[in-house]
């Protein structure tokens, strides 16, 4: 491992100059988090000391996040509507089934107020008004572009932007949906999220599960992969304590619903967890490898397109290098548009001798390909690899 001890090879979460790069992965194309190709996913790292999964933070990769929000576009083949979310077949948007399952484990009180940090176009707002309409709202988003819309939402009483660390105010609960992996300093952010909290306030943190969702790993902007061991962890280090955890509440993601303590004292945190990242990602990098060479061989019998639009299938079709014909997406919202330039079909209207390979961790795309199927009998779902 390199002795260099410069920013690039400081651990993201726990700051030790510990990172070493995993032997697989090298050259891997990326997707960006708005459903991009991208040329190169980074750096696959992990820090010795805490088992971080992270990507390495060199002058190239910081260039190429800075070019990917420039251009950043939220849910651009759902016409900018949320992400739907087929949990046991049954669509919901995506923030509206992470309610559910939060509220199935924990109880709000019917009024307070509440700060969605990272809300675009304002989704969870949006799904935590209809539930809790007596509960004051407030949108936080770096650049100023979004607020008309999110102040034009019911309950919205606010919009903060610029510097999240220079934001005052005194919340009941706080909202960080799809952010973590973003962050070039977590745990300065999760800190002052602490700050921003009312003794005993809730904090909600969600994000992909590294464990169950290898795909998370081409996204070329998200600086680290979580585990739910760690994501607890950086709640924690950041004073939090753990109220609840879960990677049920929405499928291949990890989320976990905290409290700032009621005697406004930061919790002390728990021991490390058992490292387990090092092995983990080297496991899912090898899985990738062997999903698009698979597909690749799929493809070379002609007539195949991806099943899903997202980062994943995206990934994918790139990996395909021009092979893939067609998109396949259940969402309506989608179907009838295009993607990377290809069509976007309903799975009724995959031409008849084609295939779609679905883009989803095996036993994910399991479930999927048999729930389509006795409505889609001739519908040829290719189902990826197992785990080695």
């Amino acid at each position: 491992m390199s002795q260099n001890h410069g920013p690039e090879n400081l651990c993201l979460l726990c700051g030790a100059p510990a990172l070493e790069a995993s032997a697989q992965g090298s050259g891997l194309s990326g997707v960006t988090s708005d459903s991009k190709p991208w040329p190169e996913a980074g750096t696959f790292c992990f820090c010795t000391a805490c088992g971080h999964v992270q990507k390495r933070r060199t002058p190239r990769w910081i260039a190429d996040v800075g070019r990917i929000y420039e251009g950043y576009e939220m849910y651009v083949t759902s016409g900018g509507n949320e992400q739907v979310v087929f949990q046991a077949g049954d669509p919901a948007p995506r923030s509206r089934r992470l309610l559910e399952g939060v509220l199935s484990c924990a109880a709000f009180p019917e009024r307070g107020s509440l700060l969605d940090v990272g809300c675009g176009n304002g989704a969870f707002l949006r799904s935590f008004g209809e539930r809790f309409p007596a509960w004051s709202l407030y949108g936080y988003e770096l650049q100023e572009s979004r607020r008309q819309v999110i102040l034009a939402l019911p309950g919205v009483e606010g919009f903060l932007h610029g510097p999240f660390e220079e934001q005052r105010g005194t919340f009941d609960a706080v909202s960080m949906l799809y952010v973590v992996e973003h962050l070039l300093d977590p745990l300065r952010t999760l800190r002052h999220v602490f700050s921003l909290l009312r003794p005993g306030g809730f904090f909600l943190l969600q994000t992909a599960d590294l464990a169950a969702s290898p795909f998370d790993l081409p996204v070329a902007d998200h600086c680290s992969h979580f585990t739910l061991d760690m994501l607890c962890h950086a709640a924690e280090q950041a004073g939090f304590e753990v109220a609840t955890r879960s990677d049920a509440w929405i499928r291949k993601e990890i989320g976990v619903l905290a409290r700032r303590p009621g005697n406004d004292s930061p919790a002390q945190p728990g021991p490390l967890p058992q490292p387990k990242g090092p092995v983990l990602l080297a496991a899912q990098l090898r899985w990738l490898q062997a999903v698009a060479g698979h597909a690749r061989e799929e493809a070379a019998r002609g007539g195949l397109g991806v099943f899903g639009t997202s980062n994943a299938a995206t990934w994918l079709a790139q990996e395909l290098r021009g092979a893939a014909q067609f998109f396949v997406d259940e969402d309506p919202q989608r179907r009838g548009k295009t993607h990377l330039g290809l069509p976007v079909l309903a799975p009724q209207d995959v031409p008849s001798g084609s295939a779609a390979y679905l883009a989803f961790p095996r036993a994910m795309a399991l479930d999927i390909a048999a729930r389509l199927h006795p409505a889609h009998p001739n519908l040829r779902l290719i189902v990826p690899p197992d785990l080695e």
